[in-house]
């Protein structure tokens, strides 16, 4: 080929015309020039939850360019050791401005796990994480995202990355994949793997549960009847109503001797009050326990050997001891100033029969035989 020819050709490949430049046209990637695609590798995000990778372009055809956006929302395994393995991952798949609608088919959803193995999606009852089954009649649109469930049978594996590929009878060669891990759970009883989040069997700690009578919420026990609470009675968990429930009047285990609208409720003649024990009921002008207020007890017994009482709200103490004579005088005035108290009465007693007298008494009994005086000391 002579310059001059040669010089002819390339001046007409670059658009040269006499001397005159027209726009360049865009030169194609090398690596599009050849028949099929050649996809750019995947940038998958960090392991975890909520992990997104993005995909690669296509084949050039301008219907299907934009990269996928794949992100793990909640990955839960459900697993029991009777052999049920089964992986439930919600995803978000995003479809950037200009992209070709897609499909939500489970089965352009995969599960790479640990051993290798590449898993397909399904669809079925889920346990531990929420949301619509994908579904393959669902398409999505440029510029759109949606959220959908996948369930995948691991074989006891775990999960290391997601992948996504757009139907290939479309024309669209995108994929999408991010790498991901499992949240962590417990093991109660035959369930290998479960959370205390939302196990009604198992709510909060193993064996916490209201069987048929609720379900489990953020690791707490709820009523299916919205007028019941769920509360544990010597750690078994009921529901109840805190409206008329003794033992957890107005809260749980808040016990009363009797609850009335969610308030302890007590006789005629006695006090409700608040003790560690939650409420209770006492009469303050005679418990000994609670004389004259909640928790006040009477401790006369201990220095004078003598019987407590609560009278009128004030404490005292009986002190009794056996009359050696016919005729004796009895000073229960002295005895009670001795301990620091006031004397309230005589108490004789001959056998059966007794007799009250005041603080100062002459007795002239015509047997002293098994005969007591009893003296009655109030604060």
């Amino acid at each position: 080929m002579t310059p001059p020819e040669l010089n002819r050709r390339t001046r007409s490949f670059l658009g040269l015309r006499q001397g005159r430049a027209s726009p360049p046209r865009p030169l194609l990637p090398l690596a599009l020039t050849f028949a099929g695609l050649v996809t750019a590798a995947c940038s998958p995000g960090g392991p975890g939850l909520g992990a997104e990778g993005e995909s690669g372009l296509g084949n050039g055809d301008p219907a299907a360019a934009g990269k996928l956006t794949l992100t793990v929302v909640a990955a839960r395994q459900a697993r029991s050791a009777a052999g049920y393995d089964r992986l439930e991952v919600r995803v978000r798949l995003a479809n950037p401005v200009g992209g070709a609608p897609i499909s939500l088919d489970p089965a352009r959803f995969s599960v790479k796990t640990t051993d290798g193995v590449l898993r397909t999606g399904t669809t079925g009852p889920s346990f531990w994480v929420d949301g619509s089954p994908c579904a393959a009649a669902t398409a999505l649109d440029g510029d759109a995202a949606t959220e959908c469930l996948l369930l995948f049978d691991t074989n006891f594996k775990l999960p290391s990355e997601l992948r996504y590929q757009a139907p290939l009878n479309a024309g669209d060669k995108r994929t999408a994949n991010v790498a991901f891990a499992v949240e962590p759970c417990s093991s109660c009883g035959n369930l290998t793997c479960t959370y205390f989040d939302r196990d009604p069997a198992n709510c909060g700690s193993c064996g916490t549960t209201l069987g048929h009578e609720g379900t489990c919420s953020g690791g707490k026990l709820t009523c299916h009847d919205a007028g019941k609470a769920a509360c544990l009675n010597n750690g078994l968990a009921v529901c109840t109503d805190l409206q008329f429930d003794a033992r957890n009047c107005g809260s749980c285990g808040n016990a009363a001797s009797g609850c009335e609208n969610g308030k302890p409720w007590c006789p005629p003649g006695n006090t409700s009050y608040s003790s560690v024990t939650g409420w209770k009921c006492a009469d303050f002008q005679r418990d000994p326990r609670n004389c004259g207020a909640a928790g006040r007890s009477c401790t006369l017994a201990a220095s004078s050997g003598g019987a407590e009482f609560c009278s009128a709200g004030k404490c005292g103490v009986a002190v009794s001891y056996p009359l050696t004579t016919n005729v004796e005088l009895v000073d229960c005035k002295g005895m009670c100033s001795g301990l620091g108290l006031t004397c309230r009465s005589i108490v004789i007693s001959v056998y059966e029969h007794t007799t009250g007298h005041s603080c100062e008494y002459m007795t002239t009994l015509s047997s002293f035989d098994s005969a007591r005086a009893t003296c009655e000391c109030t604060e």
